[in-house]
């Protein structure tokens, strides 16, 4: 075969694959135009409908109500290097008093217990709970723990929390966090607040990434997943949950509340709490504040007023291993484990949250290879011009054909995407930021691959050896004195 010919076929296999490439995404696009399209219709009504029915509530009203006891988990499997800084914030930053902050120390973990018995001797409301076992187990095991010692701790002295709050030891909270709670925990059994990250400078892609996707994801996705099945995943953390909740799930497996066979116990928890009828809710509530932000750009500070949303706060990672590690991990609890253990349970609609979830694995792929295949279509238009006297290479897109259309309903959807990223990036973090976004889409499609290819290839060999998946923990990191300033409100 001469090269001209093999070149030939060559550009024909390129052009199956973008055909079926494009039509995958096409699929893909069209059920992410609908979760728009749903958000935009239910975003209509609370305007035009819901609040002139009912008043927004103002925040008054959240100091009006008596104060509850709350207990705040988190589990710490060598954080020794923030711990302290997150307990210290928190002390600072609630408007609240009956709360106790339960840290869980592994067995194995001699520095995290240390730096955990220095706060208990610093605050009187922070204890410490021992995990006998060697770390890491999983998070489930660590939290119920955890649980375990809050129930130790109500026994002791005679109390009950009203509810229980999990964080982790990277968490930047919100001063109206247990405020909010406190309003709600005797009408809702899982409570959801919105995980933000914070601001990053802009040549931090990597962490950057994790910007838009939460801001995206927590300002819309969770809105309409809520409205469509009444079932809201937790974050793992800002979540709250009712103690009928917490009674209900112990009395269903054994005393166990977290699944310790997932590595997301936060979201198969979700799934359960719905079976057992309880309500769930993911709470989006601001108010207005005198917010400083940090220009990306330039690093200048400046003051200004818009909403400031009751969520919680934190970094996430910024190296790409770091980051691929953490997403193999979620999607090795969402997606494969997710089938694994909830299977296609539930009505139709949570059917089709189910496939939405799961179907991140195969975008990824399709993503990559949507690239490989743009690459061969600049690289053909180019050579012709760049090199007139050569052989011309067939074209793989010709004007009005199959491939044509298809790019151009593949680009119409790009654009869509590429506005509400924007969208929902400015009005939290700021015109800057939602620039970012843009060229922050091509790191967030280039973690997602492999990440994907990493949790495919941890369950296939826990599939082949039977060996268990771990904690797969991420390195933190938490914000300076001087950066935890400029975040107050006022």
């Amino acid at each position: 075969m001469e090269w001209v010919d093999f070149i030939a076929h060559y550009v024909y296999f390129i052009r199956i694959l973008l055909i079926g490439t494009a039509v995958f995404i096409i699929i893909s696009g069209i059920d992410d135009l609908f979760i728009d399209i749903l958000y935009w219709g239910r975003t209509a009504y609370r305007t035009f409908i819901m609040r002139r029915r009912h008043q927004p509530m103002d925040v008054e009203q959240l100091y009006i109500r008596a104060e509850q006891p709350f207990a705040i988990i988190i589990p710490a499997w060598q954080e020794a290097p923030v711990i302290a800084q997150m307990i210290d914030n928190t002390f600072d930053t609630y408007e609240y008093v009956q709360y106790g902050i339960f840290i869980g120390a592994y067995q194995n973990d001699p520095e995290t217990q240390a730096v955990a018995r220095s706060i208990c001797e610093k605050y009187n409301n922070v204890f410490l709970v021992i995990v006998p076992n060697d770390g890491p187990t999983c998070k489930a095991d660590c939290l119920n723990w955890l649980l375990q010692g809050v129930m130790l701790h109500e026994s002791k002295f005679d109390m009950r929390f009203a509810g229980i709050v999990m964080h982790d030891a990277e968490d930047v909270v919100h001063r109206l966090e247990l405020k909010l709670f406190n309003y709600l925990i005797d009408r809702k059994d899982m409570m959801q607040l919105p995980v933000f990250s914070l601001e990053t400078a802009w040549y931090e892609l990597t962490a950057g990434h994790y910007i838009d996707e939460f801001a995206e994801s927590h300002s819309k996705d969770m809105l309409v997943r809520e409205m469509l099945t009444g079932a809201v995943p937790s974050a793992g953390v800002a979540t709250c949950f009712s103690r009928r909740a917490i009674e209900a799930l112990a009395k269903q497996n054994n005393n166990q509340v977290f699944n310790t066979d997932t590595l997301t116990e936060d979201y198969d928890i979700s799934f359960r709490l719905k079976a057992l009828g309880m309500k769930q809710i993911f709470l989006r509530y601001g108010v207005m504040a005198t917010m400083r932000k940090v220009s990306p750009f330039t690093g200048k500070v400046k003051t200004m007023r818009q909403v400031d949303y009751v969520a919680t706060r934190e970094y996430f990672p910024n190296s790409i291993l770091a980051a691929k590690r953490q997403k193999a991990r979620w999607i090795l609890g969402i997606v494969f484990q997710g089938w694994q253990f909830i299977g296609w349970q539930g009505n139709l609609a949570t059917r089709y949250i189910l496939l939405r979830d799961r179907k991140a694995v195969f975008t990824s792929f399709a993503t990559i290879l949507a690239y490989f295949v743009l690459l061969h279509i600049l690289v053909l238009n180019a050579v012709p011009i760049l090199f007139p006297n050569v052989v011309g290479f067939p074209t793989l897109v010709q004007l009005h054909t199959l491939p044509w259309w298809l790019l151009m309903v593949n680009f119409g959807l790009l654009l869509n995407r590429i506005f509400h990223r924007m969208l929902f990036t400015g009005r939290i973090y700021g015109w800057e930021q939602a620039m970012l976004s843009v060229p922050r889409m091509v790191v967030s499609n280039l973690v997602a691959f492999l990440a994907s290819a990493r949790a495919l290839r941890l369950f296939i060999s826990h599939l082949i050896t039977g060996k268990k998946l771990v904690w797969d923990k991420t390195d933190h990191a938490y914000p300076s004195a001087g950066q935890l300033d400029h975040m107050r409100q006022r």
